[in-house]
């Protein structure tokens, strides 16, 4: 029997070289050939992100990308605006107790892998996520009522109006967001963190079917969770909780956790492929859940 190659690699702690992470986590599709990715250090605690370089499989870390004494950063939410990259990461005080601090872009500076401080949009909470729909930027957002969501002409500014179907979700199948909106031929669709059971255990994906200025609705898809815990003792055998999905390219980015490991990275390409590299019966450390996940995607998007 011949083994079809392998359209995955698995990211691990180590990839920050010398000092090793606790985990690493979050990942967002930066370009075509870099990442963003949240990194927690032990002794002394530090949660920062980083950036690291995609090439022909292989992973090649590049340095802190916002990094600031007395904070922590996470979820780094990529986007273009005006022709700048910019970031747009949870950012929070870390003095014993985490607090959220105003949702902030973050732009990339030229020849660099860093971002600096750009503005900051008056906005209280974790895990934002932009996007643009028919004239208006929209953000979504989780803080202890549930998932906001605003919108507002462009989105460097604080003239951002809440919603008033906002919350949008408040059980916890749907507590936060678990990465980027995708927005594929004509129609929105949304992920969100399964915590029912425990904090990221899997996620849950909707579709936007209606989206104006005053109104909001939105339908789970029939394969939800597309992607959870796998209970095997692989990767993430305890849950997975963020996905970027790029599928004018044919690739994603997910993670996932083990108690023992921490939270990994896997990066997946060739994913139109998935059905041919990821037979039904095979068990692969990408299987079941995620097989699910990249069957159901395919299917949908192709």
């Amino acid at each position: 029997m011949t083994v079809p190659p392998r359209n995955y690699d698995i990211i691990g702690p180590n990839v920050t070289g010398d000092q090793r992470a606790r985990f690493i986590a979050d990942p967002f599709f930066l370009d075509s050939s870099h990442i963003l990715f949240e990194v927690f250090l032990d002794n002394p605690r530090k949660k920062f992100i980083g950036c690291a370089r995609i090439s022909n499989g292989t992973f090649e870390y590049l340095g802190e990308a916002i990094r600031v004494c007395g904070e922590e950063f996470s979820f780094p939410y990529t986007c273009t605006i005006d022709g700048a990259a910019f970031c747009l990461p949870e950012r929070t005080l870390w003095n014993g107790s985490e607090k959220a601090h105003p949702i902030t872009f973050y732009e990339k500076q030229t020849n660099s892998v860093s971002f600096h401080h750009h503005f900051e949009t008056g906005l209280y909470g974790v895990d934002p996520v932009l996007f643009f729909r028919d004239g208006l930027f929209y953000i979504l957002y989780s803080d202890r009522s549930g998932v906001r969501l605003h919108f507002a002409h462009h989105p460097l500014t604080t003239d951002w109006h809440e919603h008033p179907a906002s919350p949008i979700a408040t059980n916890p199948t749907v507590r936060r967001m678990a990465g980027r909106p995708l927005e594929h031929r004509g129609r929105l669709y949304l992920f969100f963190q399964d915590c029912l059971i425990r904090y990221g255990e899997g996620i849950n994906a909707y579709e936007a079917t209606e989206l104006t200025k005053t109104k909001f609705n939105m339908v789970k898809l029939r394969d939800s969770p597309i992607v959870s815990g796998q209970l095997n003792g692989s990767w993430n055998h305890h849950g997975m909780h963020h996905i970027d999905l790029d599928i004018d390219n044919s690739r994603a980015i997910l993670d996932g956790h083990h108690k023992r490991y921490g939270w990994r990275l896997a990066y997946l390409h060739n994913v139109n492929k998935v059905e041919r590299l990821f037979p039904v019966k095979t068990r692969r450390s990408l299987h079941h859940a995620t097989l699910k996940c990249l069957r159901y995607l395919y299917k949908m998007f192709a």
